[in-house]
């Protein structure tokens, strides 16, 4: 395949891809599509694809059509674009029908104006005016059409988004429910629709009075997987076709077009250069040949049409996507229309997680493009619009509540931070496991023994231990951070009026939040989250495992059973007898929960528990109580099983008090009773979901007082959360009537500090009451949205000073895993030091005169007449060249613009003047490549040096570098303390060129003449300003502008001598200096020895290759570097 015909083997122009078209990807969607045409359907006639544009949509259809006639099934395909401007229901539905009839007379060759069923139909509809155009296209489908099919009829109406402009999607709608509704016809049977198009759904029907809930719902998906059908117009550019669509996927998203486009720029460009791998590639594609040019090389409007549907949208649509791109993801709303219109726009996709559904960028091309800039330049475009839509967000959403919701957001770097901690810790662990492996495997493999002493020594398993139990506290901060809602925990004990303050908050009754006298109510943690709609609960139920260890665990624990049953058919097995002789009530009390509630009950809701993991129900608002009471008899007996075996629930609704907003409730069941579990409960709940405590507590008329239990459940409470004292408030509870309770109220109230219970405040209300209880709501709301940040911080804090402490641990074994455990014993040896000595002489003398060598061979040839460097000439005459290409010289009519501005001609010209001399200056800031690259040049020659005459290319760590590679690696592997040695590797490693700093004061004194304070240019004076005057001056200043631009380029271009010659001058002076330290400074010879020393064994393999104690030590070395790098306190800091 030639390059243009590997350019033409994608579908980059746009339109319907052919059914034998080799580039068609197919996805699950395909098959789907296919199962519901070909099939036969009692109802649901109809199956709807809703996409953005350019996602595949008629592809997919002419595909399917295919594939239904090989299955012999009838289809017609019909774009109701074709239908021009339609502007009645009858002309709508007669259209339809005649491109039906049309392809039922060619399928059975009706030529005959009698037989034909486009003949009859003529005759039919004006026969039929008086009846509704619905109900005749039904009649006729029925009567002509169907009969005359032995299988069925697939009716495919594209580009559905016509309908929505002609207003008749209502009509259309009531038809095809009107075909569905008749399931007794077996006629019907035989006809399928299949409407495809870019829209909301919300725009398919607008009509309440239409009930259209029939039919089937395919979302089509972006492309993945291996791609293979794309892998053919690649194959000329390069022989790794998996890995380069997989790139391409990866910048696409698998939007189909998009695929497509890149696949076809990436033949075009030809074969890569093999020093650019296929990432950085690819991506220079992207940015130069899409990006770059989307706005006026915008191939079929793919980019055009997203802008241009989202500037007709719901203004809140950008602000939406302003938070995707800030948080990388938002939960979609199904009934936010701002949502639906960002997904058919095709700018984002919805993605199901598992315990939502989210919105993201659909690519990343897409996040390049419609970028920050670009959604002011939007908003810019509509301010009438936004400022409607901002006015009635001020009306519909407190100060309050946003600064809540803006809160959560804040959260979102820190949890990214907090990510990038855990993986680096992860890392780290990783490290220590294979020193300790390798501390281990040489204690029993070398032979000095100071080396084993040295080694034994060590302990870093108790380190990666630690790094274990800080990656597991770092996991639940990010989650309790990364929680969408601001959590509000209500702990009480049993009876206290918790779950009836929860009732008046949510709104509520019995039935979902039970509140019934007698014995505790509440069976299970609640989580109750505002939301708009119909109120329903999602149960969690335990898996087997996890009710035998979480919930039946405790009890064999407590009560001495014997070994925690792993299986429910365990359980059910006898119980274990106890002898409770009357001293321990508690424990009794405790057994015959576990026997009365669990145990005997087992058969009533073992069902529920699955085998392998927690599982999630949604259930309706009717359902939520028999998850969440524990009804009893008056024997004391439970009278419902369903609550036993569930783990939480989350309950949805609409709360009385809708400024809440991003505000969830959790209600922890009520400490009291002796079932066991709970005080884990409340040490889970308040450690991992809550951000704020309220303790209600509701006082004794008679016998008040603060009890043990109080302080215990505090003390509880103090264990999980911390800075508790600055994150929770007491609520007494009043109960007013015949118990009333104030007075034991008030005395609670002034004496709970005596028991060291330090809350923010302790507050006097009736939970009963829903104004009360909504007021102290509002106090710990407008707490909360005025102190979440600061205490977010503090808690965060405690979690970076222990990593901290951390870091310093592993930081000291680390140093002392360093140290060179054979030193002492090698210099005691004179004859080793001797041998070394001379190796070491010869190679000095040897890397002495390379290096003097080498530097008189760069001079050399910076002195001679030839000097420039050839690559650099080349980009330096390419950048003269563009100065001449690109002048920035600005037209006549912009001329004009800018005086219109300005006011007068002269300021007018000099504004030009100076346009033109930064334009200018752009150009020649692209030099900075070539510079670098002739550094780059000199580097590895000067490192070539270092490998051929000091053998330093055969230590491990620098095995295959060269250049400014080597000589990274070099500045880490010499020891700091080797400063004359280190500081000149360091400053040549760090030495680099550019426009700025070695070729701008050649260049500027060149563009004078573009400098209105330093050209003697005087422009006409103008006496009459008028249109032909105006026209006259603008020629004037071009004329100069152009003649002035010419002198400049052709100055620079005259001086391109001096030019080239610079790189080689400036690197000639860094090398020069370079061996001037390596070699002449006081002690570099001393420092040479002591670093040569080290890696002796690597350097002179043939004399000291053979001691393994050499090689173990230096890859122990090694090891010990690798861990120090990933060891950085930067690496473990979230917060600074």
């Amino acid at each position: 395949m030639t390059g243009s015909e590997g350019s033409s083997f994608y579908q980059i122009q746009g339109g319907t891809l052919p059914y034998e078209a080799q580039t068609y990807v197919e996805r699950s969607i395909d098959q789907k599509l296919f199962d519901f045409a070909k099939s036969i359907h009692t109802n649901n006639r109809v199956c709807s694809i809703l996409a953005p544009r350019q996602m595949g949509k008629s592809s997919l259809m002419v595909r399917t059509a295919k594939l239904l006639t090989n299955e012999g099934i009838v289809w017609v395909q019909i774009n109701l674009q074709g239908f021009g401007k339609v502007k009645s229901n009858s002309s709508f539905w007669y259209s339809v029908l005649d491109e039906v009839c049309k392809k039922i007379d060619e399928l059975l060759v009706l030529d005959n104006r009698e037989y034909s069923v486009l003949f009859k139909l003529e005759k039919y509809w004006e026969s039929q005016d008086n009846s509704p155009p619905g109900k005749r296209f039904c009649d006729f489908l029925k009567a002509e059409i169907l009969p005359k099919i032995d299988s069925h009829l697939a009716i495919f109406l594209d580009e559905i988004q016509s309908l929505i402009n002609w207003g008749l999607q209502n009509e259309f709608m009531g038809v095809i429910k009107s075909l569905s509704s008749e399931v007794n016809n077996n006629i019907l049977k035989r006809l399928n629709f299949v409407i495809l198009g870019v829209a909301k759904p919300s725009e398919i029907l607008t009509d309440r009075g239409v009930a259209f809930n029939v039919g089937n719902y395919l979302e089509i998906e972006p492309l993945s997987g291996n791609c293979q059908e794309l892998w053919g117009g690649i194959k000329e550019v390069t022989t790794e076709q998996k890995q380069v669509i997989e790139l391409i996927l990866g910048w696409t998203g698998g939007q189909p077009f998009l695929t497509q486009f890149l696949c076809h720029l990436i033949v075009i460009q030809g074969e890569k250069d093999a020093a650019v791998s296929w990432e950085k590639y690819i991506e220079q594609i992207v940015e130069n040949e899409i990006v770059a040019k989307w706005k006026n090389d915008d191939l079929q409007s793919h980019f055009i049409e997203i802008q241009k549907y989202l500037k007709s949208a719901d203004v809140n649509s950008l602000e939406n996507y302003r938070k995707i791109l800030t948080d990388g993801e938002i939960n979609f709303a199904e009934t936010d229309n701002s949502h639906w219109d960002l997904l058919t726009s095709g700018l984002v996709l919805k993605k199901a997680t598992e315990s939502s559904k989210i919105l993201k960028v659909t690519n990343p091309i897409y996040a390049k493009i419609f970028d920050y800039e670009w959604i002011e330049d939007i908003q810019e475009q509509m301010p009438e619009k936004i400022s409607l839509a901002k006015e009635k967000e001020i009306n519909t959403m407190s100060t309050r509540s946003k600064k809540i919701a803006e809160i959560i957001q804040q959260r979102v770097p820190l949890v990214k931070k907090i990510e990038t901690v855990e993986k680096n810790l992860e890392e780290l662990a990783s490290k220590l496991f294979n020193i300790e492996e390798s501390r281990i495997r040489l204690i029993g493999s070398v032979n000095n023994p100071q080396a084993k002493e040295f080694l034994n020594g060590l302990d870093f398993l108790k380190l990666r231990g630690n790094i274990t139990e800080h990656s597991r506290q770092l996991e639940f901060l990010r989650k309790r951070l990364s929680r969408n809602t601001l959590n509000i925990g209500v702990v009480g004990l049993m009876g206290q009026g918790k779950s009836t303050f929860l009732q008046r908050i949510s709104g509520l009754k019995d039935d979902v939040i039970p509140a019934r006298k007698g014995g505790a109510c509440t069976a299970v943690r609640s989580t109750i989250y505002y939301h708009e709609g119909e109120t329903y609960a999602e149960v969690i139920l335990h898996s087997e495992n996890s009710f035998l260890q979480e919930v039946i665990g405790p009890y064999y624990q407590e009560l001495g059973l014997g070994v925690v049953p792993e299986t429910l058919d365990d359980f059910a097995k006898p119980l274990p007898n106890t002898n409770f002789d009357g001293s321990n009530s508690t424990g009794e009390s405790m057994y015959e929960h576990l026997k009365g509630d669990y145990y005997e009950n087992l058969p009533h809701y073992r069902h529920l528990l699955k085998s392998d993991s927690p599982t999630t129900k949604t259930v309706s608002k009717e359902e939520i109580d028999k998850y969440v009471s524990q009804p009893r008899d008056n024997n004391g007996k439970l009278t419902t099983f369903d609550h036993l075996p569930v783990r939480e629930v989350k309950i949805y609704c609409k709360f009385p008090n809708q400024d809440v907003g991003k505000v969830a409730l959790v209600d922890i069941p009520g400490l009291g009773d002796t079932r066991l579990g709970d005080e884990q409960l409340i040490l889970e709940t308040l450690g991992q979901e809550v951000d704020l405590v309220l303790f209600i507590r509701r006082p004794d008329p008679l016998r008040y007082g603060w009890e043990r239990r109080d302080t215990d459940l505090y003390k509880t409470a103090y264990q999980a959360l911390n800075n508790l004292e600055n994150r929770s408030f007491i609520i007494l509870n009043h109960v007013t009537g015949s118990n009333d309770n104030i007075d034991a109220c008030r005395k609670h109230q002034s004496t709970y500090q005596d028991k060291h219970i330090n809350v923010v405040e302790c507050k006097i209300a009736d939970c009963a009451n829903n104004q009360e209880a909504n007021l102290v709501l509002d106090m710990v709301l407008d707490y909360l949205a005025s102190n979440i940040i600061s205490l977010d911080y503090e808690y965060a804090r405690t979690y970076q000073e222990s990593l901290n402490k951390l870091y310093k641990n592993i930081s000291d074994e680390l140093n002392k895993a360093s140290q060179d455990w054979m030193q002492k014993s090698q210099e005691a040896d004179i004859n080793e030091m001797g041998k070394f000595l001379r190796l070491f002489n010869k190679l000095w003398i040897d890397l002495a005169s390379a290096l003097e060598d080498f530097l008189y061979e760069i001079d050399a040839e910076q002195e001679s007449e030839n000097s420039e460097d050839d690559g650099f000439k080349e980009q330096a005459e390419t950048v003269i060249q563009k100065c001449r290409e690109d002048s920035g010289l600005p037209e006549i009519e912009d001329i004009m613009r800018k005086k219109a501005d300005i006011g007068d001609w002269e300021s007018t010209f000099n504004r030009c003047l100076n346009d033109i001399r930064t334009h200018l200056t752009k150009h020649f800031e692209a030099m900075d490549t070539g510079l670098n690259n002739s550094v780059e040049r000199v580097k590895v020659r000067l490192t070539n040096v270092l490998k051929e005459k000091a053998n330093l290319g055969d230590i491990p760590a620098l095995e295959g570098l060269q250049g400014s590679k080597f000589l990274k690696v070099m500045v880490e592997e010499i020891d700091d303390g080797l400063t004359n040695l280190k500081q000149p590797f360091t400053s040549l490693y760090k030495f680099e060129m550019s426009y700025k700093a070695n070729l701008r004061y050649m260049i500027r004194p060149l563009l004078n003449n573009l400098n209105p304070n330093r050209n003697s240019v005087q422009i006409s004076r103008v006496e009459k300003d008028n249109p032909e005057t105006r026209k006259k001056m603008a020629r004037e200043i071009f004329d100069y502008l152009k003649e002035l631009h010419g002198e400049a380029v052709y100055q620079c271009e005259n001086n391109l001598d001096n030019i080239f010659a610079e790189p080689g001058k400036t690197a000639f002076y860094e090398v020069e200096d370079f061996i001037d330290r390596v070699l002449r400074s006081e002690n570099a010879k001393e420092e040479w020895q002591t670093f040569i020393y080290k890696y002796k064994g690597s350097i002179w393999q043939k004399e000291y290759g053979q001691d393994p104690d050499s090689r173990h030590r230096q890859n122990w070395q090694k090891l010990v570097k690798e861990t120090v790098k990933i060891n950085q306190i930067e690496k473990l800091q979230f917060l600074q």
